[in-house]
């Protein structure tokens, strides 16, 4: 079993919410720059924008159905998700992995919504990846400078 120094935890947490919030720092921005597009917005502010659409491609349909569906039946009607009326007549929500409804992050997005939800669910599985690499690393026997290396690898 893998023990973690008081300081190293502390470095580990601070650290990999740093790598997450770099990581996820294009989202702030202007969502016309979001994706291949770099130049946009490396040269600006963030703007912050929680309380509009969640940023992307114009391809988050697929992705936002089954979160939406979740968030709206635990939001209205105060039940725990197990069918999405909303996809072909009718389906499992509960039965498809891709959904939003096993998951401790369903929370996220009751309380803050669902747009600011998804973006802290993003933020929050960037630090929890780059943790996850840095204990990887330990367990390999790596030096923490090797470990900070292979958890942003990761």
């Amino acid at each position: 079993m893998l023990l973690l120094s008081r300081r190293e935890r502390n470095r580990l947490l601070l650290g990999s919410l740093a790598f997450a919030l770099v990581t996820i720092y294009p989202l702030f921005c202007n969502h016309a720059f979001t994706g291949p597009v770099l130049k946009g917005w490396l040269n600006e502010w963030p703007h912050f924008q929680f309380t509009g659409g969640v940023p992307g491609d114009g391809d988050r349909d697929v992705f936002m159905n089954l979160r939406w569906a979740a968030y709206y039946t635990f939001r209205h009607y105060h039940q725990f998700p197990f069918w999405n009326p909303y996809k072909c007549g009718g389906m499992s929500l509960i039965g498809n992995p891709e959904n939003g409804v096993a998951t401790p992050f369903l929370l996220l997005y009751a309380v803050f919504g669902l747009s600011t939800g998804i973006i802290l669910e993003i933020y929050l599985h960037l630090a929890i990846m780059f943790a996850g690499g840095y204990i990887l690393g330990k367990e390999l026997g790596l030096r923490p400078i090797a470990c900070v290396v292979v958890a942003g690898m990761f």
